[in-house]
């Protein structure tokens, strides 16, 4: 099961759920002891993708947050990101 709330065929269903309606679905990795544990649906808005720059690289998902997941600014290692189809020309 992603999380103690949710088994995994109702994970999987919201993500396609999620994905079919918005263009995009995430949920965020829950660590401990480097390895994950759980996987958090953000529920609330989609989060914003915070592209990097040539001096520093790295892409961040910034999240208002929701029941489950505070808000903040969050690693690619720590959001799974699914990507539906890109026809509104957003790479993202």
């Amino acid at each position: 099961a992603p999380n103690p709330l949710l088994s995994s065929e109702e994970f999987w269903r919201w993500k396609q759920i999620t994905e079919d309606l918005r263009g995009n679905a995430y949920a965020r990795i829950e660590w401990r002891g480097g390895q994950p544990v759980a996987l958090w649906p953000l529920f609330g808005q989609e989060p914003q993708v915070l592209a990097g720059t040539p001096s520093n690289p790295t892409v961040m998902y910034r999240y208002n947050g929701d029941d489950f997941t505070a808000a903040g600014d969050y690693l690619p290692r720590d959001i799974m990101h699914f990507k539906g189809p890109l026809l509104s020309g957003d790479p993202y």
